[in-house]
C-alpha cells in the first residue's frame, strides 16, 4: 500500500486503518429480509444500498434518520450478533461507480437501539479510543484517501474493496482537539443542510396537497364555477409522435447537432451526465423525430407516467412519445396533471421484465378538465410552487458544495482550527 505522499501539518499523524480499527462481524441479509416500516420494532440493519442512496450524511444520527430498516426475522439469536455502538464505522464494500467505493458512515445516538451491519458492508470499531466521536467517519473523506480507494477498487460493473486493502489504507489523523473542533464545525453544517432538506420536503408535501385539491376541482379559485368537462386523453390530443434510434455502428449518426433524449432523462437523472447528440444525418437514417421545445414528452416503457418539457428542441428514442395537445388544454396544465396521476398511469403498464403502456391504453385515459382560463390559473400557481422548490434545491446544492469545500480544507490542514 502506498504511504501518504500528501503534505500534512507537523503535529498530525498517519496510521494504517488496521492500526487504529478492528473489523467486526456483519450479517449478509438481503433487502427482502428487511422491513422499512418506521413503526415496526426490531433490530436495525445497515444495508450497503442505503449507505449509497438513503443516508445523506457521514454521521448516521439515529435521532434524526428515520429510514434505517429492521430485520424481519424475529427469531435471531441476539447472543450471536455483534451489536454496534456509537462511534463505530460501517463501510460499503461495493459500489456501481468509483465515487461510491468505500463510502463510510459513523454511527451516533444509538441509545437503546440494537444495530447490526448488513450486506456488502464492513463494520469497524476503534481500538484505542483516541479518536473523537463525530470525526471518525470523516477519515475516509480526505481527498488522498478517496483517491487511494478508487485505485483499490476491482471489478467491471460493480467495484469492490477488500478488508485486507482497507486495513492497509493510511489515514490522516489530526490532533484530538482539532478532531473535536472539525467534527463540531461539520456537524453545524449538517444541521443547516438538514433544515433546508426538511423545508424542501415540507414544500413538496404542501404542493402535493394543493395538487390533489386543485386538479380534482375540490378547491376552486375565485371567479370559476363552470362545470368541468369529462374527456379522454385521445379527445384532447392532436397527435402522438414517437422516436427511434440510429445505428450505433455508424459514427456519422452521432455528433454535435441535436440533443438526444432517452428514458435516462426520466429515471435516475444525473445532472452531470454528458448529454448525447445526434446528427441530422442520423435523424434521416432513423425513425427518430425532433420534438420542438415546450412539447410534453413521456415514456411508454419504464418510467411510465413521468413527463418532461424541454426548453430546447430534442430528438427522442423509441421508448418515448411526444404528446401534442389541441386547444382544449394547456400543455403546462397537463404536465401538472400527469405528475399528479403518474402512479395511476404507471399501474396501467403491463409486461414481465419491462413494463410498458400501449398507445390505445394511453389514449383511453380519462380526464376531467376545467376551462382554459382556470387551467392557466392552476398551472401558473403550481408552476410558481415548482419554482420556489427549485430555488430551495439550488440553495441546498450550494450548501452541500460549500460544506464539501470546507471539509477538504479542514481535513487536509489547509485551514487550521483553534481548539
Amino acid at each position: 500500500m502506498n504511504k501518504l505522499n500528501h503534505k500534512i501539518p507537523g503535529n498530525w499523524q498517519t496510521k494504517s486503518f488496521g492500526e487504529v480499527f478492528e473489523f467486526l462481524p456483519t450479517l449478509t441479509l438481503s433487502r427482502a429480509d428487511l422491513n422499512s416500516d418506521e413503526l415496526v420494532s426490531g433490530i436495525y440493519n445497515i444495508h450497503y444500498g442505503d449507505i449509497h442512496s438513503t443516508y445523506n450524511y457521514t454521521i448516521l444520527d439515529f435521532e434524526v434518520e428515520k429510514k434505517v430498516p429492521k430485520i424481519i426475522d424475529q427469531n435471531l439469536d441476539e447472543a450471536k450478533l455483534t451489536l454496534l455502538k456509537d462511534g463505530d464505522l460501517v463501510i460499503a464494500d461495493a459500489s456501481e461507480d468509483y465515487e461510491g467505493v468505500g463510502t463510510c458512515i459513523e454511527l451516533k445516538n444509538i441509545g437503546n437501539r440494537k444495530v447490526t451491519a448488513g450486506l456488502h458492508t464492513f463494520a469497524a470499531r476503534e481500538k484505542s479510543n483516541k479518536l473523537a466521536n463525530g470525526f471518525k467517519g470523516y477519515l475516509f473523506k480526505h481527498p488522498w484517501v478517496r483517491n487511494e480507494l478508487k485505485k483499490l477498487a476491482t471489478g467491471s460493473k460493480v467495484y469492490g474493496v477488500s478488508k485486507t486493502n482497507i486495513a492497509e489504507l493510511y489515514l490522516v489523523i489530526p490532533t484530538l482537539p482539532e478532531q473535536q473542533k472539525i467534527a463540531s464545525i461539520l456537524s453545524k453544517w449538517d444541521v443547516t443542510i438538514e433544515a433546508q432538506t426538511q423545508l424542501i420536503e415540507a414544500k413538496e408535501n404542501q404542493k402535493k396537497g394543493l395538487m390533489q385539491k386543485l386538479l380534482t376541482g375540490k378547491v376552486r379559485f375565485p371567479g370559476f364555477d363552470d362545470k368541468w368537462e369529462d374527456e379522454t386523453l385521445n379527445n384532447i390530443l392532436l397527435k402522438i409522435v414517437g422516436g427511434g434510434t440510429p445505428s450505433r455502428l455508424n459514427p456519422n449518426y452521432w455528433g454535435n447537432e441535436i440533443y438526444w433524449c432517452t428514458v435516462k432523462d426520466f429515471t435516475n437523472f444525473n445532472p452531470n451526465r454528458t448529454q448525447e447528440l445526434i446528427t441530422n444525418l442520423g435523424l434521416k437514417q432513423s425513425s427518430s423525430n425532433v420534438i420542438p421545445k415546450g412539447v410534453l414528452i413521456t415514456p411508454t416503457r419504464m418510467a411510465i407516467g413521468k413527463v418532461a418539457v424541454f426548453n430546447i428542441d430534442v430528438a427522442i428514442n423509441q421508448d418515448l412519445k411526444a404528446l401534442f395537445f389541441n386547444d382544449k388544454v394547456i400543455t403546462q396544465y397537463m404536465v401538472h396533471w400527469f405528475n399528479f396521476n403518474s402512479e395511476n398511469i404507471a399501474n396501467l403498464g403491463t409486461g414481465s421484465t419491462v413494463m410498458g403502456i400501449k398507445l390505445d391504453e394511453l389514449r383511453a385515459i380519462e380526464i376531467t378538465i376545467p376551462c382554459i382560463d382556470e387551467q392557466q390559473k392552476i398551472a401558473t400557481f403550481l408552476s410558481s410552487l415548482d419554482e420556489e422548490i427549485l430555488n430551495l434545491k439550488t440553495e441546498l446544492e450550494s450548501l452541500k458544495l460549500q460544506k464539501k469545500g470546507l471539509m477538504q480544507e479542514l481535513l487536509t490542514g489547509e485551514i487550521r482550527v483553534k481548539a
